[in-house]
């Protein structure tokens, strides 16, 4: 029985002891496979971190490159944008230059031809002649009318236009269109009108020089119906030739009576003087008859008597300048 419980304790030790060791052995297995298992993990993760590492070292890589690519085409579009700007001051600089040529050259030109179209003062004969032929332009248009003043050399108001711009401006001749000629039924007439003024031939003008282009034509006038007066005709320079712009009329106060008296007395002895007759001679009588373009004229007469009966016998015309008391006579100037 002894042996039996002996055996019996043996055995079971030594099954403990095989479990034990088995179990030992299975701790160990599942320790060393903990243990692979954790260095597997370990490598997978320290991979993944070289993965991770590099990745983000070759990150920055790429974006320095995409960075200096990025740098390198600004730099470019830099550097071409300030050869357009300096190409465009260089092309700025010859406009410049060369418009600067041009306008001075255009300048100069204007300045010559400028010079060259300031005519010379005008001559007395030749102011004359420009305020003449404006008269002379005037009645070719209206002297040749019907009996109703139909013109009859013209047939259309432009070609009366035309021929009073041959003497006259354009303003001038606007006004005597509106005040001379008028159109009826396709028919030109005058208008009835006072005529414009004219130069006396026979008396002398002052010519006054306004500036480059306009002269004024000055006369003296006298007329029994209107009286004293001073016409200016203004002339100016069309670029052609010298034309009539303006007429325009300053009339003279009358003397008083008592003036014009002394005026006419001192003409008359002027003549006697002129022709040494004395005051007292009785028989020869001077007398003023009228006045006419700035001079009186002088009425020289002797008184006959004879057989109860007187008449008078004429001894000469003379005229006597109003401004200077110039004597002469009208038969023999």
């Amino acid at each position: 029985m002894k042996y039996i419980w002996a055996t019996s304790l043996a055995l079971m030790m030594i099954l403990a002891g095989c479990t034990s060791d088995a179990n030992q052995e299975t701790e160990t297995k599942d320790s060393d496979s903990k243990e692979v298992e954790q260095e597997e993990t370990q490598e997978d993760n320290n991979k993944d971190a070289g993965k991770d590492s590099v990745k983000d070292k070759e990150e920055p890589k790429e974006k320095t490159d995409d960075d200096a690519s990025k740098d390198s085409e600004e730099a470019d579009e830099e550097t071409s944008e300030d050869k357009i700007d300096e190409t465009k001051q260089e092309k700025n600089q010859d406009n410049g230059s060369s418009g600067t040529d041009e306008d001075k050259q255009t300048d100069q030109a204007k300045d010559e031809t400028d010079q060259k179209q300031v005519p010379a003062d005008l001559t007395s004969q030749e102011a004359k002649a420009v305020v003449n032929e404006y008269k002379q332009v005037f009645f070719d248009v209206i002297k040749n009318t019907d009996d109703n003043l139909m013109i009859k050399d013209y047939s259309s108001l432009q070609q009366i236009e035309e021929e009073f711009k041959t003497a006259m401006s354009q303003s001038l001749t606007d006004e005597f269109m509106s005040y001379y000629i008028r159109q009826e039924n396709g028919k030109l007439y005058v208008v009835p009108s006072s005529a414009p003024s004219f130069l006396n031939p026979d008396q002398p003008v002052s010519i006054e020089r306004i500036n480059d282009t306009t002269s004024h034509v000055i006369q003296n006038q006298s007329d029994e119906m209107e009286g004293n007066s001073k016409v200016n005709y203004i002339v100016v320079h069309d670029g052609t030739q010298w034309v009539v712009d303006d007429i325009q009329t300053t009339y003279i106060q009358e003397d008083s009576a008592e003036t014009k008296q002394v005026a006419e007395e001192q003409a008359i002895q002027a003549v006697r003087n002129h022709l040494g007759i004395k005051s007292s001679d009785d028989r020869v009588k001077v007398q003023i008859d009228h006045e006419e373009s700035g001079k009186y004229l002088v009425h020289v007469y002797e008184l006959v008597k004879q057989d109860g009966t007187s008449h008078t016998a004429t001894m000469g015309w003379y005229y006597v300048d109003k401004k200077t008391g110039k004597v002469t006579d009208m038969m023999n100037p």
